[in-house]
């Protein structure tokens, strides 16, 4: 980020506590490491939509596939792999949607 001339800020986690931070200091993107990203121009709101589209455009612009520009940017920004989120039950997640499906295509 600051490659490029932005300046990193910290803030309190929650989209409350990040609108309200992104619009004092008149920022143009936020994120959350769960994620959750929050653009000036699309009224300070969440989406996951414009990320993605901006990958694709990146991926387009660069040609190279995302599993190179995800290598690169691991190797240049490397981190545990660790994941704090994970599923309370040991069974797959969607086993439990898969049971549900196929009783109602029975009826």
């Amino acid at each position: 980020m600051t490659a490029a001339g932005g300046t990193p800020v910290m803030s309190k986690t929650g989209h409350a506590f990040i609108k309200e931070r992104m619009r004092t200091e008149d920022a143009i993107y936020g994120g959350e490491m769960s994620a959750h990203h929050y653009f000036r121009d699309f009224a300070y709101c969440d989406s996951g939509m414009i990320p993605w589209l901006l990958v694709a455009e990146l991926v387009c612009l660069k040609g190279q596939s995302l599993g190179e520009l995800v290598r690169d940017r691991m190797a240049a920004f490397p981190a545990s792999g660790k994941s704090t989120a994970g599923w309370r039950s040991r069974r797959r997640p969607s086993r439990g949607w898969k049971r549900t499906s196929r009783k109602r295509r029975r009826r």
